[in-house]
Formats: structure tokens, C-alpha cells, sequence
């Protein structure tokens, strides 16, 4: 090789690296299993949790619990992304959010990106004092989740989201959610 071929040589690992930025991110994920439980059926209690199927691609979960008292201070999201590897590991992200904090100033990214696929589809939108009578995410869509994961570095497996909602430094829910993610 001649010293004008070897200053472009680099060239080569540049255009595959950028050709391949596009496909490396395609991922679809669909929704396989959604549990829900109440620690205090005294204080909050599962009124439906579900996933729906349209047809068989998209499918969507739906989930709701009443709440029997207000939720004045002190409400945690607790939530870990976990992947099937014999067994349940955790997997890049955990993270405990002060939902009170979160609702006056938006301070978690991650939060802010989990959070952003429920706009529109349930009743968590405000700050603390919580005085609804329900917490709900209805028919949130496998497809638009989708279309907003190619950020995420997510390959080929099986997932979940284990997540807990705290309030008084106590655990009163818990909803673990699972999906399959392919790649398109």
C-alpha cells in the first residue's frame, strides 16, 4: 500500500459504523405479562391489570389501583430494569424517584423518558398532595414504546420493569411488568 491509500484506510471502519446506525437500534417490544399487587388492601387495592391484544403485533397493558386515603408527602417510584439471563438480573437501569419532587421540577431524565411513555394515558401528573381516589395507565401501546426505544441499548431477549410505589417510607404497591424485545 502506497502512503496516499493508508491516510484513507480509516475511512473503511467509518462508513460500516455509520451504515449500521440505523439497523443497530430497530428494536420492537411486546408486552408478554404484567403483575400487579397491594402490600395494604386496607390503603390501596388492584381494581384491574391487564394486557390487551388488537391484533398480533401490537398489544397494550392497562393497570389501575384505588387508593383509599390521600397521599400527601412522601411518594417513591421505585423501579429496576431486569433481563432474563437464568433468572431475573438487573440490567443498566434502577433508580428511586421522589415523585413530589419529580412533579414540581422534572429533575430525573430517566424518569422523565419512562414517564414520557405514559403522556396522555394516565392520571400521575401532578404534585403532592395526591388526592385522587385511583392511579391508572390505560392502554398504553407496545408499538408507540417502540418507536421511542432506539436511545435505549436494548438486544434481542426478555425483559422487565419491576417497579414499587412507596409512600411514608412504607411499600404499597408493586406492578412488574415484562416485555420481549426483537429486533426489526
Amino acid at each position: 500500500m502506497d502512503k496516499s491509500s493508508i491516510k484513507y484506510l480509516w475511512l473503511i471502519p467509518l462508513c460500516i459504523c455509520l451504515l449500521n446506525v440505523g439497523h443497530a437500534n430497530a428494536i420492537f417490544i411486546k408486552f408478554t405479562n404484567i403483575t400487579c399487587e397491594s402490600k395494604y388492601t386496607n390503603l390501596a387495592t388492584v381494581e384491574y391489570c391487564f394486557i390487551g391484544q388488537v391484533d398480533q403485533l401490537t398489544n397494550y397493558m392497562s393497570l389501575r389501583y384505588n387508593i383509599f386515603e390521600p397521599i400527601k408527602k412522601q411518594l417513591f417510584f421505585h423501579f429496576r430494569l431486569m433481563i432474563r439471563r437464568n433468572g431475573w438480573k438487573p440490567y443498566l437501569y434502577a433508580s428511586d424517584i421522589d415523585m413530589c419532587r419529580f412533579w414540581k421540577s422534572r429533575y430525573n431524565a430517566l424518569a422523565k423518558l419512562l414517564l414520557g411513555f405514559l403522556d396522555g394515558r394516565t392520571n400521575m401528573n401532578h404534585s403532592c398532595p395526591y388526592n385522587e381516589n385511583y392511579i391508572y395507565i390505560d392502554k398504553v401501546m407496545n408499538t408507540d414504546i417502540s418507536k421511542r426505544l432506539p436511545a435505549l441499548p436494548l438486544s434481542k431477549g426478555h425483559y422487565a420493569l419491576f417497579t414499587r410505589w412507596s409512600w411514608m417510607n412504607v411499600t404499597r404497591t408493586l406492578s412488574n411488568i415484562y416485555i420481549e424485545v426483537t429486533n426489526d
